[in-house]
């Protein structure tokens, strides 16, 4: 998404252009992005910030291989279709392989049996969003704080969304700025405080 200065009296203020130039170098890196909660490590992370991705078995092997482990997953879950983990996995393989359709269908799956998986409901919501539904992107987000208020990947999300899908400054600066209150030392992914990036963002809609 492109930062636009706003145009007053028929020219651009510098003050302006210096704050659009800023928010470019700070949210830049998070342009369309929205960050998955199986990909993210806490245990041993400081208090209050999320951890860069952390590198999954999914990363890590080549994408060959990760269609191979898809199909030996789809074979033992058609004969054993509860078994959690295994599902879990699978969404997660098809999340790694953008199979957008058949991850949002095994989180679902997933749901059904255990619908109080906050990780699930923002990974799923991720999937939404790729497929260009931003709304049921939304809709999945808040299911996650609905399950855990403290989630901060999905809040974290949902102004992404808000921002860069939704057009709506207000609203992401609303959902971040609830992640504030329950953490005020919640950081975006690359380290950057929230506080601050929320600062940055409503003065640059000024």
């Amino acid at each position: 998404m492109k930062q636009k200065a706003r145009e007053r009296k028929g020219y651009v203020k510098k003050e302006t252009l210096l704050i659009v130039s800023v928010i470019s170098l700070v949210v830049g890196f998070i342009i369309g992005a929205v960050f998955s909660s199986y990909k993210y490590g806490s245990e041993g992370g400081p208090p209050g910030k999320i951890e860069s991705p952390a590198q999954t078995p999914a990363m890590q092997v080549p994408e060959v291989n990760v269609r191979s482990r898809i199909e030996v997953l789809e074979s033992e879950i058609s004969r054993n279709p509860d078994k959690l983990e295994m599902l879990i996995e699978l969404g997660n393989a098809y999340f790694d392989t953008n199979q957008y359709d058949k991850a949002v269908e095994t989180y679902r799956m997933v749901l059904d049996i255990d619908p109080n998986n906050a990780n699930v409901w923002t990974d799923m919501g991720i999937m939404y969003r790729r497929r260009g539904e931003p709304a049921k992107a939304l809709e999945a987000f808040d299911r996650a704080t609905a399950v855990d208020p403290d989630h901060e990947i999905s809040r974290f999300n949902k102004g992404i969304v808000l921002l860069h899908d939704m057009n709506d400054v207000n609203g992401a600066v609303k959902a971040w700025e609830g992640l504030v209150e329950r953490n005020p030392f919640a950081k975006a992914p690359n380290g950057q405080l929230l506080v601050d990036l929320i600062s940055i963002v409503k003065e640059g809609n000024k």
